[in-house]
């Protein structure tokens, strides 16, 4: 046979050379082919799985055909006995050793292609050998399987390390997310049966837990019960036939962690088979470390925009879509809303960021690669400014259970930058303290080089502020275009026209005219027509509040200036606004599990990706990144990549729902969070 296939492409290369104005067509082959059995052992009757990529299009009703050598006995394979990505064969015909398999749908380039065949019975004699799968539109490519001799050097699938535990969290009595697998199954999933997971304690476990925190396989199961330590988890239709199980509880499922430090196991039931975890620690307590690392600014004036580098080892790896809580000393340091875009995480830029008073809570990102050894890295863009007060500080960080506190950092000097410093206080007096954490700055318009009304809310001042004699300074960064003078007409403080507005420098002053006693709220309001014009380039800018009473600026909040093609959306709402234009989407972005999920049409509509969705499967592509999606799985492709989502797709109206967060992150999409009109925004 060898032989003949030289001789035979020596003809081929002849013909070609004789022929120099030929087209040659170009030759498809599939790709990445794995062959294995259930059972490899000689005369036995198995299940084969066949797995590898398509690089040519099949439309429903081409054939996959396998080839077996004629050492197999095929004859009672039925069309019954055969799926195609778990889906029964529309027809299977059998000659010899070859199967033509009918697939029941249309299949594209990249995807990967999963045959299943019951009813094959192995060759007699143990050997090497070799299966032949092509396609309708492509030829066929071979791979080896091993045929033993006996079952006596079986694999005992009920050793004492059949599968992982991965957790989140490995502190006592600690919520957690929770990982069971890979298992080698000795008997596929069938629908509708039951997987039992026991667990070390029924303490661990809640009341209840919603299938919508549970996975197998990357699919919602169809229920989960729980009986004591043991949880139930029914089958669902898409993991039938699967020879290998995943179990993921999220953290939102309400597992936690044993009460006791100890190592322990944990068991998987499927037919009977059981199926027991490798050990896992749990520590006792949150791990401390009193000033175990450094904290570096880039200028550490007291009041100054400053970026804040750090970097500690937990003595436990980090994975991706973990939160990292970040305790800053003042809440006056942090502004309302951070863009992720503007922290990174071991050089990765975080997936999301969160702000409460002065924690910021960051979340690694999905293509983070598990480390112990953490360096986070807050940008000067991102808003946080040092303290008002020179001083010595920590920081404290929290992650995967542990407790940190950074060294101490000195605050020096007095506040600086490019605006003008605010007059002194004409008041020495002591002000109340006022809790301004919720205080918030906010522009009506968000696009460059574009007039808006700017709202100032303060939940009050340490000191009052007499009329006509006491004022208010906002301090704007460089880049805003200020008008040489102001009508008071332009503004209210509370309500009520100012006095007297002047501008030193980038700084506005607005003298009331009432007098505003101490701890009263007091709104600002900047009107449009007082020609204050947003930055021409986009980006993060900081402003600071301060009164002619008191020293330190009450508030600093950061603003985002977009670009021009960003694109905004609400959740609930079935539009979005690009360039000032809204347009209509089919259906409106949903928040599900804690994810923001959003139709596929945005993507091509908001976007201008090329976007391809039917009530199945969804196609994004970007330059050379293809990502596919399919509908009520958690696993996408990118390229031949397959990754995890963090929930699975949805359907809503027919439109495939799709994670916003995790498209983003992998096409480098900026995305975050306009606080001025409540809305997502995305752009790059």
């Amino acid at each position: 046979m060898q032989k003949k296939n030289r001789v035979l492409s020596f003809l081929l290369a002849t013909a070609v050379v004789a022929s120099p104005f030929a087209a040659v067509p170009k030759a498809y082959a599939i790709s990445s082919l794995e062959v294995s059995a259930a059972d490899d052992y000689v005369d036995e009757k198995t299940t084969y799985t066949i797995d590898f990529y398509l690089d040519k299009d099949l439309d429903s009703g081409d054939n996959i055909i396998v080839e077996f050598p004629r050492d197999y006995d095929v004859s009672g394979v039925r069309t019954s006995d055969v799926t195609v990505d778990g889906r029964d064969a529309s027809r299977v015909s059998v000659s010899g050793g070859k199967l033509t398999i009918r697939v029941p749908r249309d299949m594209y380039r990249d995807d990967s292609v999963r045959v299943k065949i019951d009813n094959v019975v192995n060759p007699r004699y143990d050997d090497d050998y070799s299966i032949k799968v092509s396609t309708t539109n492509e030829s066929s490519r071979s791979a080896t399987i091993y045929i033993e001799k006996s079952k006596s050097s079986s694999k005992n699938k009920n050793s004492s390390k059949d599968f992982t535990v991965d957790m989140d969290a490995r502190d006592t009595n600690e919520k957690t997310s929770l990982k069971l697998g890979r298992i080698d199954l000795r008997d596929d999933l069938r629908k509708g049966d039951i997987v039992y997971v026991t667990f070390p304690d029924s303490s661990m476990l809640p009341s209840k837990i919603d299938t919508r925190d549970v996975e197998i396989n990357g699919y919602e199961p169809d229920s989960v019960t729980i009986s004591g330590k043991e949880v139930r988890i029914k089958v669902p239709k898409n993991a039938d036939r699967d020879d290998t199980l995943e179990i993921y509880f999220d953290r939102s499922a309400g597992i936690k962690s044993p009460k006791k430090d100890d190592d322990y196991t944990i068991d998987v039931k499927y037919q009977n088979t059981k199926y027991t975890s490798e050990k896992f620690s749990i520590d006792g307590s949150s791990g401390s470390s009193s000033k175990d690392f450094k904290v570096d600014l880039s200028d550490n004036y007291a009041g100054a925009a400053t970026s804040y580098t750090f970097e500690f080892n937990l003595g436990k790896k980090l994975k991706s879509n973990q939160e990292i809580e970040v305790e800053f000393p003042d809440s006056l340091m942090v502004p309302s809303t951070i863009l992720s875009s503007y922290i990174k995480i071991n050089g990765e830029t975080a997936r999301s960021a969160s702000v409460s008073g002065r924690k910021v809570t960051i979340t690694t990102p999905f293509t983070f690669k598990d480390d112990s050894k953490i360096k986070v890295v807050f940008e000067p863009r991102a808003g946080i400014t040092n303290p008002s007060y020179p001083g010595t500080y920590s920081l404290n960080v929290k992650a995967a259970g542990y407790s940190i506190t950074s060294k101490s950092f000195d605050i020096s000097g007095t506040r600086t930058g490019s605006t003008v410093n605010p007059t002194n206080p004409t008041n020495p007096t002591n002000p109340t303290a006022v809790d301004n954490s919720t205080a918030a700055i906010t522009f009506t318009k968000m696009l460059p080089s574009t007039a808006t009304t700017i709202n100032v809310g303060l939940n009050g001042l340490g000191l009052p502020l007499t009329k006509n004699q006491d004022f208010f300074e906002i301090a704007f960064p460089s880049g805003f275009r200020m008008p040489a003078s102001f009508s008071t007409s332009s503004f209210t403080v509370n309500g009520v026209a100012p006095s007297y507005v002047a501008l030193r420098g980038q700084n506005l002053v607005v003298y009331p005219a009432q007098d505003i006693p101490a701890n009263q709220a007091v709104n600002v309001v900047i009107g449009e027509g007082a020609n204050i014009v947003t930055p021409a380039a986009a980006g993060q800018y900081n402003l600071a509040v301060y009164t002619s009473q008191e020293k330190a600026p009450l508030i600093t909040r950061s603003v985002n200036i977009l670009p021009a093609n960003a694109v905004l959306m609400k959740v609930g709402v079935a539009s979005f606004t690009k360039g000032g234009v809204t347009k209509n989407l089919t259906t409106a972005p949903i928040t599900f599990n804690g994810n923001t999920l959003v139709p596929a049409q945005f993507f091509k509509d908001g976007l201008g990706l090329t976007t391809q969705w039917n009530n199945k499967t969804a196609t994004i592509t970007s330059g050379t990144t293809v990502i596919q999606f399919t509908v009520g799985s958690n696993q996408a492709k990118i390229g031949k990549t397959t990754v995890k989502l963090p929930v699975a797709v949805q359907l809503k109206d027919n439109m495939p729902m799709l994670p916003i967060r995790f498209v983003s992150d992998t096409l480098k999409y900026t995305l975050g969070w306009d606080a001025a009109t409540s809305s997502i925004v995305m752009y790059k």
